[in-house]
């Protein structure tokens, strides 16, 4: 038997729908986590976000600043709307609390009232678009990043492609991460 057929006691019991099973820590609304604790989680997380994978793939250099700074707020905004999907799976009875405390101490956290406005218009765009397909694809949102820049059809096609994956890997860390 191959090691990927084989799971262990624990794997068992979370395959079988056994509601003491857990994953990762999280065991959705039954966890006595506070609102606090998993805002602060999160916005330890995405403070020390590393974007490079994202600018290679994007092909933004280290020099070019203007669009490395632009580039790097729609991927931090949307970063904001992929946790908020793993929040809802995992919190499906608390995830609006959680996403609108989490929304509340990033606007005091800016000092330009301004810019946190534009921040959250932002983030609720892509939370926007995030909720048509949900965790299923990736790939609409990737569109969109590529749609900031210029690019050919043919590269485009290849990018949306490594940005979708991409996302997917950003979004499963959050949700492996959530606490």
């Amino acid at each position: 038997m191959s090691e990927a057929m084989i799971t262990t006691p624990d794997e068992a019991a979370r395959l079988s729908g056994d509601p003491s099973a857990h994953c990762d820590g999280v065991s959705g609304d039954d966890a006595e986590f506070s609102t606090a604790e998993l805002v602060r989680n999160f916005t330890a997380m995405l403070d020390d976000m590393n974007y490079r994978p994202a600018l290679d793939i994007l092909g933004v250099g280290s020099f070019q600043f203007t669009r490395r700074r632009l580039i790097m707020a729609e991927f931090r905004a949307l970063y904001v709307g992929l946790w908020r999907l793993a929040l809802m799976r995992s919190f499906p009875t608390r995830h609006a609390e959680l996403f609108q405390a989490f929304m509340e101490e990033q606007a005091a956290r800016c000092k330009n009232r301004r810019q946190a406005a534009m921040t959250a218009e932002l983030v609720l765009q892509y939370v926007d678009k995030l909720s048509e397909h949900g965790d299923a694809d990736f790939s609409d949102v990737a569109r969109h990043i590529l749609s900031l820049m210029e690019f050919d059809e043919t590269q485009t096609r290849a990018m949306v492609l490594k940005l979708a994956l991409h996302f997917r890997r950003v979004y499963t860390y959050f949700f492996d991460h959530l606490l």
